[in-house]
């Protein structure tokens, strides 16, 4: 990924945009093709790879998006970001879904996780109201049957 498919808008923007494009970059550069596009919510965007058009644009609508949808490292961090509009997807959705298992499945080393959380939590805790109704408190061993019954109740 070149730094010629980063492209900023005229006006200011603030120091998160530069960490999260070298974030991104760093995060994407073994996966191709890369047919989609970012933008930030200064409107900063990077484009697919060269050759290739945009399948979808994952937007990421603050500074603590980044935050907010890999820390911690797994799928329900990322569903809640995105439930809680945190993030967008604009275009298809299912290659998105191919581009949530690479990120979230990403095997990294010890040192590479504990640079990459350092990395997340340069960005702002942004704490954006989350409206709505709020997840199970479930007490119990996964999956035991009382569990699962205050899981089915809940929902």
């Amino acid at each position: 990924m070149d730094s010629a498919a980063i492209k900023s808008p005229p006006r200011p923007s603030d120091p998160s945009v530069k960490r999260a494009l070298a974030l991104l970059k760093d995060a994407l550069e073994d996966l191709h093709p890369r047919d989609f596009a970012i933008r930030l919510w200064d409107g900063s965007t990077l484009d697919p790879e060269s050759g290739y058009a945009a399948r979808f644009t994952l937007v990421l609508k603050h500074p603590g998006a980044l935050r907010r949808m890999f820390l911690p490292a797994n799928e329900l961090a990322l569903g809640e970001a995105y439930i809680y509009d945190d993030f967008d997807i604009e275009g298809e959705m299912e290659p998105a879904f191919a581009l949530a298992a690479y990120l979230t499945g990403k095997k990294r080393s010890l040192f590479g996780s504990a640079v990459s959380a350092l990395r997340l939590l340069s960005f702002p805790a942004t704490r954006r109201p989350r409206l709505g109704r709020q997840g199970a408190q479930l007490r119990g061993e996964q999956h035991s049957v009382e569990r699962d019954r205050q899981a089915v109740t809940y929902h």
